[in-house]
């Protein structure tokens, strides 16, 4: 029994069995108790909540280290030639974990300050009226989602995380045997719009399938980038074309669109080394396709065929397999957002900012997915 239970019934025993004036004495005892009972629990409640804030704390301080030594390897792995499926493959994990593990701590981060700003919402909603209520109710829902996540959720995150780094020695190892890649002039890093954001595997893939040879040998090979409307086909394209060994290693490089695709001919193709890049906007006959392809093959040894297309049809035509771009996750988007937003700052010195931009980033990202 609870020492409110024992309180409430000897204060009816005395009640039943002294007299009324004895009643006041017994009621400054009840209440002298509870104001001491309810003091304590207040007490162990502030105790819990600071031990839970600080275990929080040094969850989001181990998060942090772990994706310094992600971005670590995966910027090493960015300036590197993998031509090796299987690491690509890993590399693709580790850069999935980087993005979610960034969303996560950013998430956290801004807990408190949500947590604040959606009580005072809910204190402000009574005296809204209906359309602004509706408005009011929209723009909190993400705060409702960031308020739910749990201590538990972080601790399987950051469990998931370590094992991935774990399982990443024998990728490091490999990643010092391939071969590094021309630095440019400027790091993309500065002139941030002149670069290609994530799709570091689809890069890797791309470059490697132009550097590689033919099989068979003398026939073109033909490479299909395969994805949806404006998720950078175009861009991962040419940053491939633009890098310097892919384009020393071809003596051409011919873009076309569909409408010359069907006026090709074996004249049209020099016997040298050459990569054509053909946009696709809707599908074509099996008969164009190989007129033109015959026409191609009298390209010198080594040529190749990039086609691209929203049309997951074109990939027939491919003769490797085709690299397939998806949208950007949440998780990558929100990432891209804060670097353009705040660049070298620290989001966390702006907590009302990075709120609003990571607000921002879920409703443009659920528009354009």
């Amino acid at each position: 029994m609870s020492n409110l239970s024992m309180l409430y019934t000897w204060l009816d025993t005395l009640a039943a069995s002294h007299p009324a004036q004895r009643i006041n004495t017994a009621m400054e005892v009840v209440l002298s108790a509870l104001s001491g009972e309810i003091l304590s629990r207040l007490i162990s409640f502030m105790i819990n909540k600071h031990k839970d804030r600080s275990c929080l704390e040094k969850k989001l301080e181990r998060l942090q280290h772990l994706l310094l030594r992600v971005h670590t390897v995966v910027e090493e792995a960015e300036g590197r030639y993998i031509t090796n499926s299987k690491m690509l493959l890993q590399l693709r994990m580790l850069v999935d974990g980087m993005y979610q593990g960034y969303h996560v701590l950013n998430t956290f981060r801004l807990k408190p300050f949500e947590e604040a700003q959606l009580q005072k919402e809910v204190t402000q909603s009574s005296s809204l009226s209906a359309p602004l209520k509706r408005s009011h109710a929209a723009s909190s829902a993400m705060r409702t989602t960031i308020s739910s996540c749990s201590s538990h959720e972080l601790l399987a995150f950051l469990e998931n995380l370590e094992t991935v780094l774990a399982n990443m020695t024998e990728f490091v190892i490999l990643l010092g045997e391939c071969k590094k890649m021309h630095k440019r002039p400027y790091d993309t890093h500065i002139y941030i719009d002149n670069f290609m954001f994530s799709r570091l595997a689809e890069k890797q893939e791309l470059i490697t399938a132009l550097l590689q040879d033919n099989f068979p040998v003398g026939a073109p090979a033909v490479v299909p980038v395969i994805g949806g409307y404006r998720v950078g086909k175009k861009s991962l394209v040419g940053y491939a074309c633009n890098d310097n060994t892919v384009r020393s290693h071809y003596s051409s490089v011919l873009q076309l669109k569909s409408s010359n695709f069907l006026k090709v001919s074996c004249e049209t193709f020099m016997p040298v080394r050459t990569l054509i890049v053909v946009e696709f906007v809707s599908d074509v006959e099996d008969s164009e396709w190989l007129k033109f392809y015959s026409a191609a093959s009298n390209m010198g040894a080594g040529s190749k065929v990039i086609i691209i297309s929203r049309f997951q049809e074109i990939a027939r035509f491919g003769t490797v397999k085709p690299i397939l771009l998806r949208s950007l996750s949440h998780a990558e988007f929100s990432y891209l957002f804060n670097v353009l937003a705040f660049g070298g700052t620290d989001p966390e010195n702006h907590t009302e900012l990075a709120s609003i931009a990571m607000e921002l980033a879920m409703n443009i990202n659920g528009l354009s997915s």
